[in-house]
């Protein structure tokens, strides 16, 4: 059972790092081009946008990290 985002990668703590900014790369540019979408009203382009961001967040349970923020907080090295 994935108890916390971390668990995705059994601890290993540097795999799991270059995960989250591979993942926060390409959520940058899948929100850009949404926006973009949205702006032509190019409702096929918004579709693929969104269901690409969707996936690629689950894909690292993006939903965990708000109750897991500890634990990011841990491997970033910072308490807040």
């Amino acid at each position: 059972m994935i108890k916390s985002p971390i668990d995705l990668h059994s601890c290993d703590e540097e795999l799991f790092l270059e995960t989250v900014v591979a993942y926060l790369e390409d959520a940058i540019e899948h929100s850009r081009q949404l926006l973009f979408a949205l702006e032509a009203e190019d409702a096929h382009e918004v579709e693929e946008r969104a269901h690409a961001l969707k996936g690629a967040s689950a894909n690292i349970c993006a939903g965990l990290s708000v109750r897991w923020r500890p634990s990011w907080n841990r491997l970033a090295g910072t308490k807040a």
